[in-house]
């Protein structure tokens, strides 16, 4: 299971490339960031689709997290700290001017159902998929409280 733990690391860089391209700087505090939070992110949107498709998965023959935690007790501790991580960087990124305080705020709504998504999905993990569907919704107000915050204001 641990492919989602590589494959974490190598989706997690495209900010840095981004950065790179852009302004020739890799390790500056923003790609780092959002690097930060990309990884996490996606754990909570890779086990949900492991967990809505474990059908498929076992029958492909792939070695996922849903083969060795039956219960989907480790699934539910490494989202929920996938959760706080993400919350960890969302305030670094509003400390360092990538979000302003209305999405700042704004984002308490999304995590909130996170929680509450993962602690329906640890009473019953057929409710898998409003884990993923909740990640879907943090990243997109993420992405555009970036943009807005960027483009929007009189800077």
């Amino acid at each position: 299971y641990l492919n989602t733990h590589v494959g974490s690391v190598v989706g997690s860089l495209t900010p840095f490339l981004g950065s790179a391209a852009a302004k020739g700087l890799i390790l500056a505090p923003e790609p780092t960031i959002l690097a930060a939070y990309v990884f996490a992110w996606q754990f909570q949107h890779f086990y949900g689709i492991c967990w809505t498709y474990k059908k498929d998965y076992d029958a492909a023959g792939f070695k996922m997290i849903t083969e060795f935690d039956k219960t989907a007790k480790r699934t539910t501790g490494e989202v929920f700290l996938s959760i706080m991580m993400q919350m960890g960087s969302v305030v670094a990124m509003y400390k360092y001017d990538m979000i302003n305080a209305i999405t700042f705020g704004a984002l308490a709504v999304p995590f909130a159902f996170s929680f509450k998504h993962l602690y329906e999905f640890s009473k019953n993990p057929t409710k898998s998929r409003m884990v993923k569907k909740s990640a879907y919704t943090q990243f997109l107000m993420i992405l555009l409280g970036i943009i807005v915050h960027k483009y929007g204001s009189n800077r």
